[in-house]
């Protein structure tokens, strides 16, 4: 992985942590360290994904949203040195939700049919893409 993918990465889940998704679980016996957890209940994922390619004209954006994921920070008191763990079950992943593509703006705007969502989730799912029944969680 790329040092900037890990950066951006390291952002994301710091404003997750800030955003209240998280639930203050231990202090670890390491100095300095704390340990938290992802409360499902006011967390979820969101992957905004961007037609690109020559037939781009004849698709549309996609929101790829998960509310069901367990996850767990540990915060070293140097950030670069912390830590972050996700599970996210590939079969619980939610594309073209009406909500969501609604709250993520002008990008989204369009609403595929359920029949076109289906479709994308299915294709998402298979040994192509995600390979969900060999690999049925990602790990982070």
């Amino acid at each position: 992985m790329s040092t900037a993918m890990v950066r951006a990465i390291s952002l994301c889940l710091l404003a997750l942590l800030l955003s209240g998704g998280i639930v203050h679980a231990q202090r670890s016996g390491e100095a300095g360290v704390a340990t938290y957890r992802i409360d499902p209940q006011a967390s979820d994922v969101r992957l905004l994904v961007y037609r690109d390619g020559v037939l781009s004209t004849f698709g549309h954006n996609h929101v790829v949203s998960l509310k069901d994921f367990t996850g767990t920070f540990h915060l070293q008191p140097k950030l670069a040195q912390s830590r972050v763990e996700l599970d996210i079950p590939v079969d619980r992943l939610v594309v073209d939700d009406a909500a969501a593509r609604r709250q993520e703006g002008a990008d989204f705007a369009s609403e595929p049919s359920k029949d076109d969502a289906a479709g994308t989730r299915t294709n998402m799912l298979s040994a192509a893409l995600l390979n969900a029944k060999q690999f049925p969680a990602i790990k982070v």
